[in-house]
């Protein structure tokens, strides 16, 4: 109820109420805006999809016709087009109520991450293996965050290999966690640019570039996707080069 009184404690009330009200009415109108802007990136997203998958379709086949630089371009360019479109999606999808603690099977989202890359590997010349235990890996994550997570590191360690490179995702337990390593022996980065790989204020050059898949969020998304669902995720130089990317966290 407003406060009548005449007094100074009755002003300072009513300007009071006066002002809780401006911020509630502030806080609707930015509420309604941001859940506006999401629905319309999610929308924009969506719709696309369908011509982008049709053009990447056709510069496929116009690939194993002609191999001139334009064309293998092309392809390059609408690769990222796409890994970008879904890390856009993922993102908006971040803001929203996500289901994070839905049981997965590790395993099924390693084979079809795999299977989805199979063929963007072998235009580049990369070949890529998986490796999965015969017993289910359960996991508790939200599906759609986790599959782009791991396809950010699969496309990062394929796109960032060489022609003759290989990739491998293996997919273990070691006492109640599991642990997901994507493996490469491409050019790699040194201890110094994976620390600073995810430190995104203060990357390093070299970081930077092999952080890029799409338009710079593809680590950075693998990294907020680990810390929504509660597992840990790294960068380590390989033993014997490349990079080892890891994430690992409690099995279900």
């Amino acid at each position: 109820a407003r406060d009548d009184r005449s007094d100074e404690l009755g002003e300072l009330s009513r300007a009071l109420s006066d002002s809780a009200e401006t911020i509630r009415n502030q806080h609707t109108a930015l509420v309604a805006r941001e859940r506006d802007l999401l629905a319309f990136v999610e929308n924009t997203t969506h719709d696309l999809a369908t011509p982008l998958t049709v053009l990447q379709g056709n510069l496929s086949a116009i690939a194993k016709e002609q191999t001139s630089e334009a064309v293998r371009q092309a392809m390059r360019e609408a690769q990222y087009l796409g890994v970008l479109l879904g890390n856009l999606a993922v993102s908006a999808k971040f803001e929203a109520s996500a289901h994070v603690q839905t049981p997965l099977d590790l395993r099924d989202v390693v084979t079809r991450v795999v299977s989805r890359h199979r063929a963007l590997a072998s235009w580049l010349g990369v070949t890529i293996e998986r490796s999965i235990p015969e017993e289910e890996v359960l996991a508790l994550g939200d599906p759609t965050f986790t599959e782009r997570a791991l396809s950010n590191l699969v496309e990062n360690a394929a796109r960032h290999n060489v022609s003759g490179g290989h990739v491998a995702v293996v997919l273990e337990t070691e006492g109640g966690e599991f642990v997901l390593r994507v493996l490469d022996d491409g050019p790699g980065l040194t201890q110094e640019e994976c620390e600073g790989a995810l430190r995104w204020d203060e990357q390093a050059d070299a970081a930077r570039t092999r952080a890029s898949g799409g338009g710079g969020l593809g680590l950075a998304i693998v990294a907020r996707v680990a810390r929504i669902q509660k597992w840990r995720f790294s960068l380590s130089p390989g033993e014997t080069g490349g990079l080892v990317a890891e994430l690992r966290g409690p099995l279900a």
